[in-house]
């Protein structure tokens, strides 16, 4: 990646706290602290509670998770935006991609490169009137699809990939494997605070995130040394309180 993800990542966090906050309070807690660990430390009922704040995520089909499939792609995409900054014909460009496996950046960039030089043979010499559509489709295991939105009006150059995924409807498994790698922590999250809760997040962004659990979200039981445990469908801004055997 060309581009540090942490600070996104802390964004994408705080919206997900105050959306939490907002839907188990009415509004969201806007003071907080960010002393890591837990993630959030803020006051309420006359207690110091702690947040510790942890995404699920789909599986993705091949050797690599799909998250990580879908952040090869958002950065190829964003190559690939880059060098059409200063065409002449600005495009909007969606990408349908093959990546059965993890690329490098150095193939990123070379995807990157391929895809633009077959957006740049496409529309080049063309006298383009408004809006014009295009679909390229490349002699390249890696592009399936190239779908292009060609013009020479003021538009802003983008490339995006194409979404498609399927939707999870039970969290069982993924909200006892969040519970299972954050306890061993636990004690050191309560030398900060008088009560310590987990939020577990589908994000519902992207493919890797979709779920759908329905209520009861959780189908089994099992304990946890956290004082409470909230699911949060970011998406559709549903909560749900997780109910745990906590000792």
């Amino acid at each position: 990646m060309l581009a540090n993800t942490n600070m996104p990542n802390l964004f994408r966090e705080q919206l997900h706290f105050e959306a939490f906050t907002k839907e188990l309070f009415g509004s969201p807690v806007v003071d907080y602290a960010r002393p890591e660990p837990p993630d959030f430390i803020f006051e309420r009922f006359d207690k110091i509670v702690g947040v510790e704040h942890t995404q699920i995520f789909l599986d993705g089909s091949s050797d690599i998770k799909l998250v990580a499939i879908e952040n090869i792609g958002n950065d190829i995409a964003r190559r690939v935006q880059l060098k059409g900054a200063d065409l002449h014909y600005k495009f909007q460009a969606t990408l349908l991609l093959n990546l059965p496996r993890a690329i490098g950046p150095s193939e990123r960039e070379n995807l990157a490169n391929e895809i633009y030089r077959c957006i740049v043979n496409e529309i080049n010499g063309r006298n383009l009137s408004g809006m014009e559509l295009f679909e390229i489709r490349p002699d390249n295991e890696f592009i399936r699809c190239i779908r292009l939105f060609a013009t020479n009006e003021t538009i802003a150059t983008r490339a995006t990939v194409a979404r498609a995924g399927w939707v999870k409807r039970t969290i069982d498994q993924e909200v006892v494997a969040a519970v299972e790698s954050k306890k061993s922590k636990v004690n050191e999250y309560l030398t900060k605070c008088s009560e310590i809760w987990l939020l577990v997040v589908a994000d519902g962004h992207d493919p890797s995130s979709w779920f759908d659990a329905q209520p009861p979200v959780l189908k089994v039981k099992f304990e946890s040394p956290f004082h409470r445990v909230y699911y949060l469908d970011f998406f559709d801004r549903r909560l749900t309180e997780i109910v745990v055997d906590n000792g």
